[in-house]
């Protein structure tokens, strides 16, 4: 259907298909570590994970890497 619809020469074996599908996932695995663990999505972003989940994830976060370097 996207084939036909969006991209003519779309390929699910396409590279940048597959790092969309990784995104996806790590992305959907964030809040649901989020939700078992915290109880509550971050406040600041529209269905953000919360911030301490992210740095454990290893998440570039300016604050920390220039505090706590």
């Amino acid at each position: 259907m996207w084939k036909f619809a969006f991209c003519p020469t779309f390929s699910p074996y396409s590279f940048v298909f597959l790092i969309w599908c990784l995104n996806t996932v790590t992305y959907l695995a964030s809040l649901i570590m989020t939700i078992f663990k915290y109880d509550e999505l971050n406040p600041l972003v529209f269905l953000g994970p919360n911030l301490n989940i992210l740095n454990q994830l290893g998440c570039l976060n300016p604050y920390e890497t220039r505090i706590n370097w």
